[in-house]
C-alpha cells in the first residue's frame, strides 16, 4: 500500500498483514514437519519480505480476529 505525499511529507510505503485468526498445525509441529502451518511462521515470512521491500511501516490488521480457536468468548 502506498500513502500519497501530503503537506511536504514524502510518499510512504506500508505493508499490510491481515490476520483473521491465529492458527497452528499442532500435529505437524509435534511431528517436527518442516512446513507446518502457523500464523507466527507465516507472519515472520511476510515481515522478512517486507524488509526486502524497504517499507516505511507495517500494519497488522486484526479487525476480524476473534483471538484464537473458537473466537472471542469461547
Amino acid at each position: 500500500m502506498t500513502i500519497p505525499a501530503a503537506n511536504g511529507e514524502p510518499v510512504r510505503k506500508v505493508g499490510v498483514i491481515k490476520l483473521p485468526t491465529f492458527y497452528q498445525d499442532f500435529e505437524g509441529r509435534r511431528r517436527n514437519a518442516a512446513d507446518y502451518a502457523s500464523a507466527t511462521r507465516d507472519v515472520a515470512k511476510l515481515l522478512a519480505g517486507f524488509k526486502n521491500d524497504k517499507l516505511d511501516g507495517v500494519v497488522l490488521d486484526l479487525r476480524n480476529n476473534g483471538g484464537g480457536p473458537g473466537g472471542a468468548g469461547a
